[in-house]
């Protein structure tokens, strides 16, 4: 497992100290069904492979059961790309390794991301970071940011953080396997959740937090403290470092309200519950069956030309 600092085994300590099950990715392959407890080194490849329930999975129950159990793999956009990048770069350094992309022989610029040349390229580079040479120095001037950050670069360069924490546990209220792999977890700090906005929206309070709520980045942390939890790690807090996609990479360290938090908390219960009782019945309903549903503008949209909207 990448640390803040390269030979120091004071992190892997402290958890055992902790009397956490630190278990070894030995005991994984892919496609297996996991023993609880806390994994180091596990690539990401495995780790999406491992049977259990993840967040970015559970949170499809929220359209509806059935469109959960008939999700499909979407492609990632740019913006994923880049912050999968940056990601790598910050907690996964020896592994950001990347390659130019493919060019296009008639206009000797590179072909788009969503061509087919790119996919084709793509294919046989299995797991390779596509990057061109502006978008990697783009990347480099983006982690340096956050490491100059003045809330955010402390628990990235505390030597006793720990990078890509794999936990796995079993919800006991519906015995559902889940897991989690937080960015970094930093003993008597807390964790730390990188995330990269499009520039276009803004790393400020506002736009943000609206995109926050809608990628359930909510239900995201209340699933991963459950984890923590479960696992015994202390959740002390929890900080979104959030980083935009392109210069001048406005940064703001976020942690969520505690209603907030309560409203994450409350979906991944209802979720897990669902889930638990579709599983049983196997019946996967989707939307309500009514004959006519009434379609009202947002509250937000309403309160501009309503003065009694609460």
């Amino acid at each position: 497992m990448s640390v803040g600092h390269p030979g120091a085994r004071t992190p892997l300590l402290f958890l055992r100290r902790l009397n956490v099950k630190i278990r070894s990715v030995e005991e994984l392959h892919n496609g297996c069904t996991p023993e609880c407890g806390i994994y180091p080194n596990v690539p990401s490849s495995l780790y999406f492979s491992l049977n259990a329930m993840n967040h970015s999975t559970l949170k499809r129950m929220k359209r509806s059961p059935a469109h959960f159990r008939y999700q499909k793999e979407y492609k990632p956009s740019d913006g994923a790309r880049l912050g999968t990048a940056a990601h790598t770069l910050l907690f996964e350094p020896e592994k950001f390794k990347p390659i130019l992309p493919p060019i296009n022989p008639a206009t000797k610029a590179p072909y788009g991301s969503n061509t087919q040349a790119w996919a084709t390229y793509a294919a046989a580079h299995p797991g390779a970071l596509i990057m061109g040479d502006d978008e990697q120095r783009s990347t480099r001037e983006q982690v340096s940011a956050l490491k100059a950050h003045r809330k955010i670069g402390p628990m990235i360069t505390d030597p006793n953080g720990i990078n890509e924490v794999t936990l796995v546990w079993m919800d006991e209220q519906t015995e559902t396997l889940c897991k989690a792999r937080l960015d970094r977890y930093v003993p008597s700090v807390g964790a730390l959740d990188l995330k990269t906005v499009d520039i276009s929206i803004g790393a400020a309070d506002g736009p943000f937090a609206r995109q926050a709520i809608s990628l359930n980045y909510h239900s995201a942390q209340a699933f991963y403290q459950r984890g923590m939890r479960a696992c015994g790690l202390p959740d002390l807090s929890f900080v979104f470092a959030v980083v935009e996609s392109d210069r001048p990479f406005g940064i703001v360290a976020y942690e969520l309200g505690e209603k907030t938090l309560g409203a994450g908390m409350s979906l991944v219960n209802g979720w897990l519950k669902t889930l638990a009782e579709c599983r049983a019945t196997n019946e996967w309903p989707s939307y309500p069956d009514k004959d006519l549903t009434t379609l009202e503008a947002p509250l937000w949209y309403l309160k501009q030309f309503y003065e009694d909207m609460d």
